[in-house]
């Protein structure tokens, strides 16, 4: 980070985060090897804090956090939340682009869960949807290749399968789980979903501190530790469905996958780990089941088509077509 702070620099505000997550005194020299930053960069950085009224003790080469923390409260009227809302769209793509605010995500996704009955989105999402199941079948396919989202190309990335069994379980049992993240922190969660996001593996579960949902990818988790007795949540399954559904409308890495099945075929099994939005089942003259959801481009979907055989056909999108079609030939390869 140069001395000169950029709001845009990604490496400034993963130092603003690491300090106003300081929960004790931390040795100065901790601090600069773990941003890596030097001593004028650090010095600078403090004074960013004083500016906006946010001070650090510094003794014995130990920095302190402020017993001050700050909470910033903000009450709309039915009008603003609306109009804010309206800027959700420029203001996702904006972070998409940074890729800087996972914070500022979840409090945004947050917020319209708790506030998802004045959606401001919502009733077209409705007229939308009756639209898709009054039209023919080549107007269903046209609307699902029209809502398709830009692909993202597939992250690969490896997965602790015990981890991941162990909150299976936990999930299955109602048991909650302490994360130690690999940052060093440690967080208290109940679990609700295992979900593939950003092309990797997360977790969406309840904070049991602040009471909020969060996401958290699992390949930033070193270890858990299990809770034996059984916690109630705090949230239903529709409101945990709409975090999800929110986070990737703000993440806007999902796209609408359309196949179809010979009439023999039809899909029993969804792939593992996926959230299916808006999901469709239809079946046309020939007793073809055309099936299209909003899914989450990664490896195990891919899997999931490959194992399923010639017995199916990608329509749409294109672009994740090409891509399912190298997966195989890559597969093929591996297996000569």
């Amino acid at each position: 980070m140069s001395k000169k702070l950029e709001l845009k620099d990604q490496e400034f505000w993963k130092a603003v985060k690491y300090l106003l997550e300081l929960d004790q005194e931390t040795p100065k020299q901790k601090i600069l090897d773990e941003l890596e930053l030097s001593d004028d960069e650090f010095s600078s950085l403090l004074s960013f804090f004083d500016s906006i009224h946010y001070s650090f003790k510094q003794k014995n080469g130990f920095l302190m956090p402020s017993e001050d923390r700050p909470l910033i409260n903000v009450e709309f009227s039915l009008l603003e939340w609306l109009q804010f809302q309206a800027n959700f769209p420029a203001i996702s793509e904006n972070m998409a682009r940074l890729n800087l605010f996972d914070d500022l995500k979840n409090k945004l996704t947050s917020l319209e869960v708790q506030y998802s009955k004045y959606d401001l989105f919502a009733p077209i999402e409705v007229m939308n949807k009756v639209t898709c199941l009054e039209s023919s079948m080549s107007n269903i396919i046209q609307e699902c290749v029209n809502s398709e989202l830009p692909h993202e190309e597939l992250l690969h990335y490896h997965l602790d399968e015990k981890m991941l069994a162990q909150i299976e379980s936990c999930i299955e049992g109602n048991h909650s789980l302490s994360l130690f993240l690999l940052n060093g922190k440690k967080i208290d969660v109940y679990p609700h979903r295992l979900v593939h996001f950003d092309g990797r593996m997360s977790l969406v579960c309840e904070d049991k501190v602040d009471k909020s949902i969060v996401h958290l990818y699992l390949n930033d988790v070193e270890k858990i530790e299990i809770f034996e007795t059984n916690h109630p949540p705090a949230f239903t399954k529709i409101e945990i469905d709409d975090f999800i559904n929110s986070l990737r409308a703000i993440s806007e890495t999902e796209i609408r996958l359309i196949l179809k099945f010979n009439p023999n075929k039809a899909p029993k099994e969804k792939p593992s780990f996926q959230h299916l939005g808006n999901p469709c089942l239809i079946t046309n003259t020939k007793g073809e089941h055309i099936w299209a959801a909003s899914v989450e481009p990664c490896e195990a979907l891919m899997e999931w088509l490959y194992e399923i055989g010639p017995d199916i056909e990608i329509l749409d999108p294109a672009n994740f077509r090409e891509d399912f079609l190298s997966y195989c030939e890559d597969k093929l390869k591996k297996i000569a």
